[in-house]
């Protein structure tokens, strides 16, 4: 009986999701927004923060903030980035419309002709409607196949990156995409790094809720968060239902509001179709995909627009998939359309700078001519390791090729520094040989204050 119970446990322990973190000390909610915020202890919020102490623009030293912001390639249980598309989605899709449809047509007494002639079109419902949860049902035999991409482990590298990389000991906000969770089995994830980055004194977390908004109702969430040293007041959030994949997984973006007054945004918007390959459905949907981006262009302006009035402080970053490319990782940049039509709306609409244009150039100059890769690791001089191959979408048949999709853009303060960090893992602290990086994204770290530049 004990051994009994003692399965039963560990069962619903890997089924059900871990408890959220202590509601008692919500700082805001706003209905149907589909985010919240956690606050630690705030008497030891500003002492484990040391020289990050909050400061007033008027009077008293000037108002500095250093955010970092990554995309960490956790998705749920089940799945992994490297094979979601190429394989396990349509793989799932396909075993679903066949053997259901062979089930129905039996049941049904359909012929067998009707049911080859009906074939195709299930398969693409499927795949477009169930695809992502069918897939999760695939991971855990997957997983006995090698599949595995060591999300927990992978976590709890990034945390120990937090503590000891000499680089982000001045962090004061984290902005992360791609930590994912769902319905059923989710993993826990998010709620792994919120505790982890509390630990470390990032005490204030906005983060969504777990059950993903419509249409993407089984599939999973925005997957992003929020981590801040500095206390949040507000937290609201906004998911971009108009893509190919919004029935999988919730685009959007997630806003805090600093007691300071900075606002602070955290985004994902869809990728390229490329990451479908360069197949016949890839060019397919190419179209859709990107007017699916544009429209998530617009909306992502109109909640800042909303959120930060004209002149108030504001920092928003992210995955924008930007689309950069780079002949070599030396190269110079090759900025795509959408690229260029982002930088300029952030900048046209709401008065958003880029962080390498403003910090490393002037932002007269063409857009996005400073920028340097944050996606893919080719094992390039310059790299700080070998290539990426684990993780990608990128990491097989030859596709591997650097570029630019994350970004940072602010105003009502002015640009310090600005640097694309590699997240290779050293030999040593590798789970798995061929897990040789946090994640297959490089972190984008800006500093940012209102003090006046230094004359010479």
């Amino acid at each position: 009986l004990a051994h009994t119970v003692g399965a039963g446990r560990r069962l619903l322990r890997a089924l059900l999701p871990p408890p959220r973190p202590n509601m008692a000390q919500t700082v805001s909610r706003r209905r149907g927004a589909g985010a919240f915020a956690t606050d630690g202890p705030s008497t030891s919020c500003q002492a484990s923060a040391g020289a990050h102490a909050e400061v007033s623009d008027n009077g008293g030293p000037p108002w500095t903030l250093t955010v970092l912001t990554v995309n960490l390639c956790i998705l749920p249980a089940g799945v992994t980035n490297r094979f979601l598309l190429s394989r396990t989605v349509f793989v799932a899709s396909i075993l679903f419309a066949g053997g259901g449809g062979a089930m129905a047509s039996w049941i049904l007494g359909v012929s067998v002709l009707r049911f080859l002639l009906a074939l195709p079109f299930a398969y693409i419902v499927s795949l477009f409607t169930i695809g992502l949860p069918l897939a999760r049902l695939l991971g855990p035999a997957l997983q006995l196949v090698g599949l595995n991409d060591y999300k927990c482990e992978r976590i709890d590298l990034f945390l120990r990156e937090l503590r000891e990389r000499a680089a982000w000991q001045g962090v004061d906000i984290v902005c992360v995409q791609e930590c994912y969770s769902c319905w059923f089995w989710p993993g826990g994830y998010p709620e792994r790094l919120a505790e982890g980055a509390r630990a470390l004194g990032f005490e204030h977390v906005a983060m969504p809720r777990r059950r993903p908004n419509f249409p993407a109702t089984l599939g999973l969430n925005s997957g992003l968060l929020i981590l801040s040293r500095r206390p949040i007041d507000h937290v609201d959030a906004r998911s971009f239902p108009v893509s190919v994949d919004a029935t999988g997984v919730n685009r959007g973006v997630l806003y805090a509001r600093l007691r300071d007054g900075t606002h602070m945004f955290n985004c994902h918007i869809s990728p390229t179709a490329t990451v479908c390959g360069d197949g016949l459905f890839a060019k397919a949907i190419a179209s859709s995909v990107g007017r699916a981006r544009q429209w998530q262009q617009r909306r992502l302006v109109e909640f800042v627009e909303e959120h930060a009035p004209g002149g108030e402080r504001a920092v928003a970053c992210g995955d924008f998939n930007l689309d950069v490319e780079f002949a070599a990782f030396a190269a110079d940049p090759a900025p795509s359309a959408q690229a260029v039509s982002v930088v300029r709306e952030m900048q046209g609409r709401v008065g958003l700078l880029e962080a390498t244009g403003s910090i490393r150039g002037a932002q007269a100059h063409a857009p996005l001519r400073y920028c340097r890769p944050t996606f893919a690791y080719a094992g390039a001089a310059g790299e700080g390791g070998p290539p990426e191959s684990h993780l990608t979408t990128f990491g097989a048949g030859g596709q591997r090729r650097h570029k630019c999709d994350d970004a940072l853009f602010f105003r009502g303060c002015r640009g310090v520094d600005v640097a694309e960090e590699s997240l290779v893992l050293p030999m040593e602290d590798r789970p798995h040989p061929s897990v040789t990086h946090l994640s297959d994204h490089w972190a984008l770290r800006v500093v940012l204050t209102t003090d006046p530049p230094t004359t010479s």
